[in-house]
């Protein structure tokens, strides 16, 4: 059975047999509808069957490279070579969503099996024989995309050491190993070391809204546990009033996988150094630059540094403005700590912007949001999105969307979207099954964490858990979108990594337009969709603290993950280090307990040595935004110009490339300079303040 969004509820009827017909047997490719990657109901056994087959399925593929006589030829070489690298990739899909999903077994278990697949991409990577079919093969007759793809595939393998003598490359991949090992195990004790803050005074929770403290019931004893995590720590930030409460909290926040994480991520920063320094870069920062959009480590410095200055001035009249409202209640406060940013920012939009963030909730409840959120993307994208409800999924509470596009599939979203045991605590959005032309329908799941309907509790959202779904959801159709092409290696989200955030964070901005808010957000008693006037206290109030929260932090986090990988990390002193740039460049002042942040910092996995790139991508995405605007964000080509240009090709081209095709020109940073200032530009609803 189906069930679709309001607009596409007319093609149910003819799409139903295609899409909730059985799951074929795995291992067989399903053009014509949407198979799930794995065979029977979502277990650890199911998995590591799938992973297994993926893996000997790989081995089939590169026996088959260069068979024949006479030289290499697309046939011959790219074809069983980019088929192998489909199933690996597809295992590394598949064991990454059962370590995070928490569904099949403990991460414990769920871990041999994403390491197995990654270590089976770098003896890929590491690989002389198919490096040396690709190298010799002859692709100047061959289309644009085919000959970038086998350039960008050897160029990887360079930079995996694949050109090193046996011994090193032998060497190189045990360290590939290691590094995958002490990734897993990193992001396992983060996950597996739930912290709680105990609450023995009621009045300590004076100021949190009435459903989250009713999700927090008293014990017989009068006690009260919170966990400290993703989802509850921005919200006691926010709405607590009571300060020294926020100090214990966000200690017992950044004190996760502590001193766990301290001793892997040491071990892991020696490890990434080592690799470097084997294949001759200065750093591992110098080693991953190599394959950016950034493009060097000087480039590197450039950018965060003109971040630095750039920002002082906004950043430092978003701190006056914060210091005034602190010393409210404390006359004789110098400093703002990072545990005072969003209470003190939530009463500045309140006071000064007349919006009371909490009373906006009301027109955020789970399941409206999530239908119009759905409704409006497809209508910008120009797909239609409809629920298959007899979709093999890993958990009840998961859904399963269609992508149709001419009543066809062209690929699938999972919906993971509230909390549950064992899960991962944040929100992400993850591969579930490469996209191939004619071979393979994308799939893609959402994980997330975001208040879910529970009895006469509609699930209120917050308006930055709204923005954060519109950006996973983008992160998602981006994935579609862009795994339509005939290459696995340049399917998906494949172009250079500090590209990847862009379209995402762009279409964050969308959200601000007023049609598109206002189709988003009614209230959940009196159904009124949210008025002009509330839309325009909303979007200029969240101009406050763009400055603090969208530069000066991110460069902070940026600088943390370049340093720690900057130079050789023996003797490294991760806490001071931690709390230096986070003095230095965040200008909040830190709690000693932040300098062991790092201790369960996903980005430090995700990206290692790239955190610049959130802001890197951030100027880019409001550029584009500009852009995107001027084509006509609802009634015009914005949305399907957008995904021609930058969300189809995935990494068939350079991301340098699609930036040039978009805009007709190199980034700027006109467009993030004036985002980031926005408060202090003329507002309807408050005076003019220079800087």
């Amino acid at each position: 059975m189906l069930r679709a969004v309001p607009r596409v509820a007319a093609l149910c009827l003819c799409l139903c047999a295609a899409a909730c017909a059985q799951v074929a047997a795995y291992g067989q490719d399903k053009v014509a509808g949407v198979a799930a990657p794995w065979s029977g109901e979502f277990s650890r056994q199911a998995v590591k069957t799938a992973v297994a087959t993926h893996l000997e399925q790989a081995q089939q593929a590169l026996s088959a490279v260069g068979a024949g006589d006479g030289a290499e030829t697309i046939q011959n070489t790219l074809v069983p070579y980019d088929e192998a690298l489909r199933h690996i990739n597809d295992a590394v899909d598949l064991a990454r969503l059962a370590a995070y999903s928490g569904v099949a077994g403990s991460k414990d278990d769920t871990d041999a099996e994403l390491q197995e697949a990654t270590t089976a991409k770098s003896a890929l990577r590491l690989n002389p024989k198919m490096y040396a079919a690709l190298s010799h093969l002859d692709v100047s007759a061959a289309n644009e995309t085919t000959q970038y793809y086998v350039q960008r595939q050897t160029q990887q393998m360079q930079l995996a050491g694949v050109e090193r003598d046996e011994g090193l490359r032998k060497r190189l991949l045990e360290l590939y190993e290691w590094l995958a090992k002490d990734e897993a195990a990193f992001e396992r004790n983060a996950a597996a070391d739930p912290r709680h803050v105990t609450v023995i005074d009621p009045a300590d929770l004076d100021g949190l809204p009435q459903d989250f403290l009713k999700a927090h019931p008293a014990l017989p004893d009068g006690r009260i546990f919170i966990d400290a995590d993703e989802t509850t720590y921005p919200v006691v930030m926010k709405y607590a009033e009571r300060a020294d409460f926020r100090v214990r909290f966000s200690e017992t926040y950044y004190d996760r996988a502590y001193p766990k994480n301290r001793d892997v991520l040491q071990d892991m920063l020696e490890t990434r150094y080592q690799i470097a320094r084997l294949l001759n870069y200065d750093s591992w920062v110098d080693l991953r630059a190599q394959d950016s959009m950034i493009g060097s480590v000087r480039n590197i410095d450039i950018f965060l540094n003109g971040i630095d200055t750039g920002d002082r001035p906004v950043v430092d009249a978003e701190w006056a403005m914060l210091l005034d409202e602190k010393r409210k209640e404390d006359p004789d406060a110098n400093d703002i700590y990072a545990y005072d940013f969003a209470r003190l920012a939530t009463l500045i939009r309140k006071d000064q912007f007349d919006l009371d963030e909490e009373s906006i909730r009301d027109y955020f409840p789970y399941e409206a949001v999530k239908q119009r959120v759905l409704q409006s993307m497809a209508a910008v994208f120009r797909v239609e999105l409809v629920q298959s409800k007899d979709a093999p999924v890993w958990d009840a509470a998961v859904e399963a969307w269609d992508v149709l596009e001419g009543g066809k599939p062209i690929g699938r979203i999972y919906l993971d979207m509230h909390p549950r045991a064992g899960k991962f605590t944040g929100n992400r959005m993850l591969p579930v099954a490469e996209g191939v032309k004619d071979k393979e329908i994308p799939q893609a799941a959402l994980l997330c964490n975001f208040p879910g309907p529970h009895g006469d509790d509609p699930g209120l959202m917050e308006h930055e858990e709204v923005v954060a779904f519109v950006h996973q959801m983008a992160h998602a159709l981006h994935f579609i979108f862009a795994g339509q092409q005939s290459w696995a290696g340049v399917s998906g989200i494949s172009v250079q990594s500090d590209f990847a955030e862009v379209p995402a964070l762009m279409m964050e901005d969308w959200l601000r337009n007023p049609k598109v808010l206002a189709g988003i957000g009614h209230n959940y008693k009196t159904g009124a969709a949210l008025s002009p006037e509330q839309i325009a206290h909303i979007n200029n109030a969240f101009t406050f603290g763009r400055a603090i929260d969208g530069a000066a932090l991110p460069a902070a986090f940026a600088y943390i993950s370049n340093d720690l990988h900057r130079n050789n990390p023996k003797g490294f002193d991760l806490n001071r280090m931690t709390l230096y740039d986070l003095r230095q460049y965040g200008r909040l002042m830190p709690l000693v307990a932040e300098g062991r942040m790092y201790s369960s910092m996903y980005m430090l996995m995700d990206r290692s040595s790239e955190g610049y790139a959130r802001v890197w991508d951030k100027v880019i995405a409001e550029d584009f935004y500009q852009q995107f605007v001027r084509q006509g964000l609802l009634e015009g080509d914005a949305g399907p110009h957008f995904r021609a240009a930058v969300l189809e090709p995935g990494g068939a081209r350079p991301a340098s490339e699609l930036v040039k095709e978009y805009l007709g020109r190199k980034q700027e940073m006109t467009a993030f300079e004036s985002w980031m200032g926005a408060e202090f530009h003329e507002q309807p609803t408050r005076p003019h303040r220079a800087y």
